[in-house]
């Protein structure tokens, strides 16, 4: 059975969280003051899916979560509470992943709190800022390394393509050769005189 027909209409708030699914009107109306959705990047800069992937890909400095109201735009409701942290040399889709799952359960109390006044703050989004990332979006070149970008680049694209061995919803890096194409697992940067300055295994 739907959603719709496991819920009883008349509860306050109704909570999206890790949801991948867009919810219903008829849904969405069964909650009295509203509904709030966990968005795993900073809004309106990562609408959509798979904001850490992207932004890592993007090269950001920055990332963070927000929660957010949610109206018939995808993650574009007014804004609730939102985190930023700083994006470590280190990241990998899945650490910055679950860096926001960590924030997201550390802000919820605040989330609860602000939900619980009469008048919850609420902010705007400046959509002008607003970037969308959809369901069948992939890197450039599914995933192959182009040798013509700095290192520093290819190695923020692996990292942003590692998933910890769990499921890659995008793409994985790799190389295409005469010899095949073949999956690149993780690169490291090394000193040396031959481009690019990257190992890959």
């Amino acid at each position: 059975a739907g959603l719709e027909a496991r819920l009883s209409p008349g509860f306050d708030w109704l909570f999206s969280v890790a949801n991948l699914s867009v919810l219903s009107e008829a849904v969405l109306s069964m909650a009295t003051r509203g509904a709030v959705n966990f968005h795993d990047g900073p809004l309106p800069r990562y609408a959509g899916l798979n904001a850490p992937v992207w932004a890592l890909i993007n090269g950001e400095q920055q990332h963070g979560i927000t929660w957010h109201l949610i109206e018939p735009e995808v993650d574009a409701g007014d804004i609730i509470e939102q985190v930023l942290f700083d994006i470590t040399e280190d990241d990998t889709a899945f650490s910055l992943n679950a860096r926001c799952y960590a924030s997201g359960i550390d802000s919820f109390p605040a989330v609860v709190a602000a939900l619980e006044s009469s008048n919850p703050t609420r902010r705007k989004q400046n959509l002008s800022q607003r970037t969308l990332y959809l369901r069948d979006d992939r890197p450039a070149g599914a995933g192959r390394l182009d040798f013509t970008l700095p290192a520093a680049d290819l190695m923020r694209r692996v990292r942003a393509l590692d998933h910890g061995g769990y499921w890659n919803p995008l793409s994985l890096p790799k190389i295409e050769s005469a010899a095949g194409v073949f999956a690149v697992g993780q690169a490291e940067l090394v000193d040396g005189t031959d481009a690019p300055g990257t190992v890959l295994a």
